[in-house]
């Protein structure tokens, strides 16, 4: 596993993949997924994007796109207006 990189247009990207059973569709809407749910709204809290992928037998892919601009440290380039 990589640690996170940029992707040359003023993103972090996060990618993890496994090579289990895959996360079914249902899981990633199911109502006891807490977990998926707090890492979507982590993301969002940063105006990034989550794409959570599964494919039975072929393991899962997680990743994470963050803009640069909200990792900065200062709270009114991750969130103008404030």
């Amino acid at each position: 596993m990589a640690g996170p990189e940029s992707d040359g247009a003023g993103h972090v990207v996060l990618e993890v993949h496994d090579n289990g059973a895959g996360i079914p569709p249902a899981v990633l809407t199911g109502a006891k997924s807490l977990g998926l749910l707090g890492m979507r709204e982590r993301t969002r809290a940063f105006d990034g994007e989550l794409v959570i992928r599964g494919a039975p037998g072929e393991g899962t892919v997680v990743r994470v796109k963050i803009p640069c601009r909200a990792l900065s440290g200062r709270p009114e380039d991750a969130h103008p207006g404030l």
